[in-house]
């Protein structure tokens, strides 16, 4: 009977052992699978250009309050370019 006993034990402890490896096989699976997918995700960005973007937004970002300024100092110098010789005169 403990013969016995050792036996089914062994039995249930043998399909424990083999659901760990299945559960551990299945992590493996989806692990690789989240790689290739994160590599294949990498690559389709780089390949259209997301990651340059994204990289130069706040390079953007300078180069638009720049743009400001610089078109504010063009405003001003074309309302003076504008202006005529009976402009300054005082009215």
């Amino acid at each position: 009977m403990f013969i016995y006993q050792d036996k089914s034990y062994s039995k249930i402890s043998g399909e424990i052992a083999q659901i760990n490896l299945s559960m551990e096989a299945i992590i493996l699976i989806l692990g690789f699978i989240l790689i290739v997918l994160f590599i294949t995700t990498a690559v389709i960005m780089k390949k259209e250009n997301y990651i340059g973007k994204i990289g130069s937004i706040e390079n953007s970002v300078i180069k638009t309050e720049k743009n400001r300024k610089e078109d504010k100092i063009i405003t001003l110098k074309t309302k003076e370019m504008g202006k005529t010789k009976s402009d300054d005169l005082p009215k």
